[in-house]
């Protein structure tokens, strides 16, 4: 999930935007702050959400989420390009709610003092080594096969 992650947040759907949908950095940036808007809700009712989900359910939807959102992205033309607002809002499950699944469910599993260690690890291998894979083989997909190959072959994936 980190590497599908790495495609859309290490700046690949900010190419595909400017590129192929004529958006502007301004766009880019109010992209930004609607994902970000619609993941503080996730994360402040998370103990609730996981209390009624379960974190398997979380996780599921939080992929569902994510193959949906990506998948809409490949339907966006330049004539639609504004439509992406209301895919990042699903941002919110997509993201927050697959960190509040994992970090609780690592916690519940970890032996007591090697909490930090193991959120250190998980953090590491998303981030570092899921999201830079998942930038590096987007980036040769979208330059050689372009955007719709790659959003929907992440859709396809997760």
């Amino acid at each position: 999930f980190g590497m599908a992650m790495g495609v859309i947040e290490r700046g690949l759907l900010f190419i595909y935007v400017i590129k192929d949908l004529q958006g502007s950095t301004t766009m880019c940036g109010g992209i930004v702050g609607v994902t970000v808007l619609f993941e503080l809700p996730i994360f402040h009712y998370s103990g609730w959400i996981l209390e009624k989900m379960g974190h398997s359910n979380a996780l599921l939807l939080s992929f569902l989420s994510y193959v949906g959102r990506v998948w809409g992205y490949t339907l966006l033309t330049p004539e639609t390009k504004n439509w992406i607002f209301a895919l990042e809002m699903v941002h919110g499950v997509t993201f927050a709610l697959m960190w509040v699944a994992v970090v609780e469910k690592s916690r519940q599993l970890t032996p007591n003092g090697w909490g930090t260690t193991f959120q250190s690890l998980l953090g590491g291998t998303y981030s570092m080594l899921g999201q830079g894979i998942g930038a590096a083989l987007g980036g040769m997909v979208m330059e050689h096969m372009g955007s719709i190959v790659l959003f929907r072959g992440c859709s396809i994936v997760v």
